[in-house]
């Protein structure tokens, strides 16, 4: 049979739409083309999918001529077609020719418009060998409606019973309600749940870039998995609700990160997080992949945040659909109520809008597949620090820790392409303003890949920790007897566990390293036969507000800095024992306590995974990117939230003499410096040095 060759579009706003249907006395699929305008076109569904093997192809029928699409395809097409008979689609693959990347740029640009416009969104999950899909979905369903019906009658969650997986609720007349689950294969899996529930949190689907904007935009969404349907807003808002409230159960069972990825998605163009910017969502997309490393950027131009930066200047089309499942949605959110106002207030005013939006303006950057890779990033880059007059993009920055290569160049170009699980210090509800809030000042250079920025450099990094893992920071303890500071399970601690043992460097109270002698971290209690701390030292406020980003990350409920470092604190020191100088009258019951150490933990886990603790010079402290090296430089960059680290260009100059007005550095990445956060580094001074990244 013929292949088929495409035909140009008639017009700039002409799209593809396929009729679908089973060829006649065979079980070919069979479709055609229809030409419409994006803008006044018919009734279609819209397929979202995930292109699968390339190398694995099946010729479908197109107009009387032969085409090939992925097995993937193929099989999503075939179920639309035995479900629904005949049908008018549209599938990227085969309405786009993707041999021509004209076509191809003109209609990424369109892609808003086109998953909008859909009447649905079909999201092919793809086949059900084990046939999980009807019991995952049900245990999906039961949960959803049941919380529902609670937060929409005013309930309050109180509390989730791990151990009988019944969820403690309370209503607005003080009566208490109990939602049991044990039954539920999402709560109380045997082996082969366990197996189930992982097949679905490993489909490809869920880590896919162009996926996002697909659902995103959609005015209703249903997920297609085998033969079975199930509702979008169901599954994401229940992963947001597990996740909210039954996170240390899905972290033990190893579920945690496949449900923070639907999350992730499900969240990405909700109304649930009207404060978000086109840099949050650069950020919360970083993990999912992309075959062609453009579309990590090209596959989110259709948000409006590309157009607007922020959220909180947009009104989404769909907002309706999402607001229908607000109830539930905002009660799984850390700041649950600052965000329940200001989403109550953006509904109401987009209910009395009757007009359409203003035009947008331009997006960051236009899709071009004809340009490089890096090209594209770096192009963002400066387009995002000239929209914004800010150098946030610049924290995104994250090399590839400990790497014996060098640096990337550019290196202050942030590569949306590589994921290494490290969050953004600077990035969410930041109180930190290192540079005192002011506005980034930036230089013109005839070399592109150069960036010269208004700062400050401030010390010399003279001594780093090890590379540090989000998983080393656990405090267990045999459930048997009491174990204190005396016994090995405790000292084992002390070696182990980054916290505790980068502050027991020293019995002496002093840390001699690179030649230079560090602030006092360590205290000898008088009397003790082993070393104790001073907690209410300002050293020792500041170790461990370092070690939590300042508390500045809002993802753990009910955290409070002091008590929940102080409980972590006596737990790494002094085990099950307990500090001797804490009276019994004086303690919390022992679920508060343990309560306590443990979101303390998290969040640590969290900020320092893949980092590295760092001393300067001028004997300050932090936590750095994992690519830090002795002999970097602590700096503060103008228009930028939070310090940043530097490294030299010009190897074995004199480190005697002062840094020379034209010398040049490499972005290695953004940090946490005690002492530094709030301005304290630049107030009352003009920052005039020129520092020139490459």
């Amino acid at each position: 049979m013929e292949q088929y060759q495409y035909q140009q579009l008639p017009t700039p706003t002409s799209i593809r739409l396929i009729n679908l249907d089973l060829k006649p006395d065979s079980d070919t699929l069979a479709c055609s083309f229809e030409f419409v305008d994006v803008h006044c076109s018919p009734e279609y569904t819209a397929l979202s999918y995930v292109w699968g093997d390339e190398t694995s192809k099946v010729p479908i029928t197109c107009d009387g001529k032969s085409i090939s699409v992925t097995s993937n395809l193929h099989d999503a097409l075939e179920e639309v077609c035995e479900r629904k008979g005949k049908t008018r689609l549209w599938a990227d693959a085969l309405c786009i020719n993707q041999q021509d990347n004209l076509e191809k740029n003109k209609q990424v640009a369109m892609m808003a418009t086109i998953y909008s416009n859909a009447a649905k969104v079909l999201v092919w999950l793809g086949p059900d060998p084990y046939s999980d899909a009807p019991l995952i979905f049900a245990g999906i369903k039961v949960l959803f409606e049941v919380t529902a019906a609670i937060a929409g009658a005013g309930g309050k969650f109180k509390r989730f019973d791990e151990e009988t997986c019944v969820f403690h609720w309370e209503v607005p007349d003080g009566t208490p309600v109990l939602s049991p689950f044990q039954d539920n294969i999402l709560f109380k899996p045997d082996e082969e749940g366990k197996a189930r529930i992982d097949r679905f949190l490993r489909l490809a689907w869920f880590s896919r870039t162009w996926v996002l904007q697909e659902v995103g935009l959609a005015s209703e969404a249903v997920l297609l998995w085998g033969d079975t349907e199930q509702n979008w807003h169901y599954v994401g808002i229940t992963c947001m609700f597990l996740l909210h409230y039954c996170k240390p159960l899905l972290v033990r069972r190893g579920f945690a990160e496949g449900f923070e990825s639907i999350r992730n998605l499900y969240m990405a163009f909700s109304t649930f997080a009207p404060g978000s910017t086109f840099f949050h969502l650069l950020n919360n997309a970083r993990p999912f992949k992309a075959t062609n490393a453009r579309d990590k950027i090209f596959g989110l131009l259709s948000h409006p945040t590309s157009r607007t930066i922020s959220m909180a200047t947009w009104r989404p089309k769909n907002w309706k659909t999402y607001d229908r499942y607000r109830q539930l949605a905002v009660r799984c959110l850390s700041n649950y109520h600052d965000v329940l106002a200001w989403i109550d207030h953006l509904a109401a005013e987009w209910s009395n809008q009757t007009s359409e939006d203003e035009e947008l303006p331009p997006p960051l950057i236009e899709a071009d597949y004809n340009r490089s890779v890096e090209d594209v990033y770096r192009d963002l880059a400066v387009s995002h620090v000239d929209r914004t007059t800010s150098l946030e993009i610049l924290t995104a920055v994250q090399h590839i820790p400990d790497s014996s290569m060098p640096l990337p160049t550019p290196s202050w170009v942030p590569r949306w392409d590589q994921y290494i699980g490290t969050p953004i210090l600077g990035l969410y509800s930041s109180s930190h303003f290192a540079s005192a809030n002011r506005k980034a000042i930036v230089s013109s250079s005839t070399n592109p890949d150069r960036l010269i920025v208004r700062g400050h450099i401030v010390t010399r990094i003279v001594a780093t920790s090890c590379l540090l893992d989000g998983s080393s920071f656990d405090l267990p303890l045999p459930p048997d007897g009491i174990h204190g500071p005396d016994s090995p399970e405790v000292h084992k601690f002390w070696d182990s566990n980054p916290f505790a043992a980068l502050w027991l460097a020293s019995k002496l109270g002093k840390l001699h390293l690179a030649g230079h002698q560090y602030p006092q971290l360590l205290h000898e209690f008088a009397g003790s036969g082993y070393a104790l701390v001073g907690p209410h030292s300002s050293i020792y406020e500041a170790y461990i507000k370092t070690w939590v980003n300042g508390q500045n990350f809002g993802t753990i409920d009910d955290f409070n800095l002091k008590a929940d470092a102080a409980a972590y604190w006596e737990r790494a020191f002094y085990g099950s024992e307990g500090d001797p100088v804490i009276r019994d009258e004086d303690r919390v019951p022992q679920s508060v306590y343990e309560a306590r150490w443990r979101r303390y933990r998290d969040l640590m886990a969290n900020v320092c995974n893949k980092r590295k603790f760092f001393f300067t010079k001028k004997e300050l402290f932090g936590m750095g990117p994992g690519a830090l090296k002795i002999g970097d430089w602590l700096a503060i960059l103008q228009g930028a939230d939070v310090p940043f680290i530097l490294r030299e260009v010009e190897m074995g100059r004199d480190q005697n003499k002062p840094l020379p007005p034209d010398l040049k550095f490499e972005l290695v990445g953004e940090c946490y410096a005690h002492g530094m956060m709030q301005g304290q580094a630049v107030r009352g001074r003009e920052l005039t040095r020129d520092i020139e990244l490459v």
